[in-house]
């Protein structure tokens, strides 16, 4: 916001023209088989990048995303830092470390800030020589190019904090972030970030009904000190209670308060 720029003005305008013309996506929150059946959250991390997009810089853009549970917490695309990645591999293991650092910050935060149970981190990419280079010590032969600092993943792996794995390119959610696609795949994209287009489910009138909604927020303190940065206040409406609002209006929906 300061100093703006004319080509942050730009940006501003494509981001209003994209909430103009997409007013009805939403984000979705669901919890996978597995989290269910073993009560211990998965921890998953997508990691993707496009070497060189940038026609003027040549720099290239790379992406993450954080599945916690099967819910997208994190989704956060960026054109890479630094000089220009000098070979798609460079740019691939840059973007592999970075994912890195945002699993093992989520997972530090839900397990000492949230007292939240979340299994060993996995983080997938569909970049081979990155994968080669993160299960191995330094950066080899064929990587020396590469600084130390994107090859924090390699101390991750050899301390067994982190697992690293392939996934296959035209599956990899973080793959919608970083390249230009076709209607069809923006349509999985909108599956892999976990939303839904409003305008063409039946939520839609649901979520009308959810607005009449009477919010009750519940001050969370079970004895500990609250963080001035933490939500001391949380609100929570679950969907059978969205059914009933638009089943019956006349009884009043009981809400139920979610621990900060």
């Amino acid at each position: 916001m300061r100093e703006p720029r004319e080509v942050d003005w730009s940006n501003l305008l494509v981001l209003a023209r994209y909430l103009l013309h997409k007013p009805d996506l939403a984000r979705v929150t669901t919890l996978n088989s597995e989290s269910k059946t073993t009560g211990v959250l998965t921890l998953d991390g997508f990691t993707d990048s496009d070497w060189g997009g940038c026609a003027d810089t040549r720099r290239s853009s790379d992406c993450t995303i954080i599945n916690v549970g099967g819910s997208v917490v994190i989704a956060h695309p960026q054109t890479q830092p630094g000089t220009p990645a000098t070979s798609s591999g460079e740019a691939e293991t840059r973007a592999l470390s970075r994912g890195a650092r945002d699993i093992m910050f989520i997972k530090q935060l839900a397990e000492e800030d949230f007292n939240m149970k979340l299994g060993v981190p996995r983080l997938w990419t569909d970049a081979s020589t990155a994968l080669q280079t993160a299960k191995r010590l330094g950066a080899g032969s064929r990587m020396r190019h590469i600084e130390v600092a994107a090859l924090y993943v390699q101390e991750l792996v050899q301390q067994q904090a982190l697992k690293v794995g392939k996934v296959a390119g035209n599956v990899n959610p973080a793959n919608c972030l970083t390249k230009h696609l076709d209607a069809t795949l923006k349509g999985q994209c909108l599956v892999d970030l976990s939303m839904v287009d409003m305008s063409t489910s039946d939520l839609r009138m649901l979520l009308n009904d959810a607005k009449q909604i009477e919010l009750v927020a519940s001050l969370c303190n079970q004895g500990r000190k609250l963080m001035p940065w933490k939500p001391n206040f949380a609100v929570a409406v679950n969907a059978l209670q969205i059914c009933a609002a638009h089943m019956c209006h006349s009884q009043p929906a009981i809400l139920a308060y979610a621990q900060a």
